[in-house]
């Protein structure tokens, strides 16, 4: 048990850097943004289906509600919450896992259509009691495809590691790759 404990620890640690370096990225942009026009932003999305990619994954299905601040057109940033439904086969159902959810996005607009674009984002949850501990979080990256300006389609991959419903149990780690629908609401004047 301590090996994979210790995997957990690597696979979490590896996630983390990979979504700070991101998030990084993305700030190094801020001076870039800070002549364009700034925007709060109402966001809910919720996964129409995933699919676990790993033997023992399970699969987990996400909806969330998050209140964001775009900097510029491009670069997005949100806070919210994340409600994950985890299938548990030792339960024959579903387990309810919520946390606080973390993002960062950058935008592109199309060319060709004036409301479109892609985003490109990553997303970290943090759940259960202890905000510094190894168990109960999700991290993911995926893109999105908006239309119309505000509604969005995306897909992306996601692992999680959630502590058991029940203590008899064992952890929840899966990786999923999911399909997403969910609407950006912005304050910002086009």
């Amino acid at each position: 048990m301590d090996g994979e404990n210790e995997n957990n620890e690597l696979v979490m640690k590896r996630i983390i850097n990979m979504c700070l370096g991101v998030v990084i990225v993305f700030a190094s942009l801020l001076p870039l943004s800070a002549q364009e026009r700034n925007g709060f932003t109402l966001g809910l999305s919720s996964d129409l289906f995933s699919v676990p990619l790993t033997e023992g994954s399970n699969s987990v299905r996400a909806g969330s509600v998050s209140v964001g601040y775009g900097v510029g057109k491009h670069l997005h940033f949100a806070v919210g919450w994340e409600n994950h439904l985890l299938l548990e086969p030792a339960l024959s159902g579903y387990a309810s896992k919520n946390g606080l959810l973390l993002e960062a996005e950058y935008r592109t607009e199309s060319r060709r259509y004036r409301r479109g674009g892609f985003g490109f984002n990553v997303q970290l949850v943090k759940g259960g009691g202890d905000f510094f501990s190894v168990d109960d979080y999700s991290a993911g990256a995926g893109m999105r495809w908006y239309t119309a300006g505000n509604f969005f389609i995306g897909s992306g991959f996601r692992y999680d590691n959630w502590l058991p419903a029940q203590p008899q149990l064992q952890n929840t780690t899966s990786l999923n790759w999911y399909w997403q629908l969910g609407i950006k609401i912005s304050s910002r004047k086009e």
